[in-house]
């Protein structure tokens, strides 16, 4: 590591889902920190809350017939394995991803330590308030994955971060528009993990503590019409543990489709939903 030590390097990783075994768990940990080449981890992240069948190791999505192989290994007893990573030292603190509300609450009152985060998709559109509060509640802090919407610059997708109203907010600040997002979602209380190919992204994803969106603008953000889920693990749709089990493409069609119930303010005034295009 150079002259870097290793107290200033905050490593996480996860435990993929073909090892929920409980008795495999600790066996992963410490391959995982042989090829790593470290001591410990700071944070280890139960990835899904569905298994997959293990196979072998360098398998990660175990088919057969055309179809995922799971497991009906409950998440309760993958994570107290994870427990006794952080007892033996191996782990200092553990955290869960793609775990919906019920299913974090389960962990809480099934286990003797709470998880310090949840990993999930977050982006404008797509704000999970119920579940961003819920964890907030119980000092669960949210990291959010995918935080632009993973856009898309061949079909405009998602509209908002391509919309003239974006522009604005560019012109406006001075910044990106991935650094109006990522200023919006520290501001709305989760940590936003942005994908960065090469280092001028880098510098400009840690470049958003100079400013600040005035109020209107974040009212914009928090206006734009919900949108569907991008990340949405349907292969594994019937398992008893799928995390999004609520018809959300219906879900979604309601929420734009009501009538005669009058929208919130920021809502109707905001510039970054799908009628601004202006013709893009």
């Amino acid at each position: 590591m150079g002259n870097i030590s290793r107290e200033n390097i905050f490593l996480t990783t996860k435990l993929w889902n073909t090892h929920h075994d409980p008795r495999d768990v600790r066996r992963i940990c410490e391959q995982q920190l042989k090829l790593l080449g470290f001591t410990y981890i700071d944070l280890y992240l139960l990835h899904f809350p569905v298994g997959y069948k293990h196979m072998c190791d360098e398998i990660l999505k175990p088919m057969s017939d055309g179809k995922l192989q799971t497991t009906d290994v409950d998440y309760i007893d993958t994570w107290n394995a994870m427990e006794e990573l952080v007892k033996l030292g191996m782990v200092r603190s553990i955290g869960l991803s793609n775990f919906n509300m019920e299913q974090v609450q389960r962990v809480i009152q099934c286990s003797s330590s709470k998880p310090v985060v949840n990993q999930v998709e977050v982006w404008p559109g797509f704000l999970q308030k119920d579940l961003v509060d819920y964890c907030r509640y119980n000092g669960i802090v949210v990291t959010a994955y995918s935080p632009f919407g993973q856009p898309n610059r061949e079909n405009h997708s998602p509209t908002y971060f391509f919309s003239e109203g974006m522009k604005r907010l560019v012109k406006k600040y001075k910044k990106t528009s991935g650094q109006i997002v990522l200023r919006f979602l520290v501001d709305y209380g989760v940590v936003p993990i942005p994908k960065a190919a090469n280092p001028l992204h880098i510098s400009q994803n840690l470049n958003i503590f100079d400013f600040k969106l005035d109020d209107s603008d974040t009212r914009a953000l928090l206006g734009i019409k919900p949108k569907k889920r991008i990340v949405k693990y349907d292969i594994v749709k019937e398992h008893p543990f799928y995390p999004f089990e609520r018809d959300e493409e219906s879900q979604y069609q309601d929420v734009n489709n009501l009538q005669n119930v009058p929208l919130a303010r920021e809502q109707r005034e905001s510039t970054l939903n799908d009628d601004d295009q202006r013709g893009e």
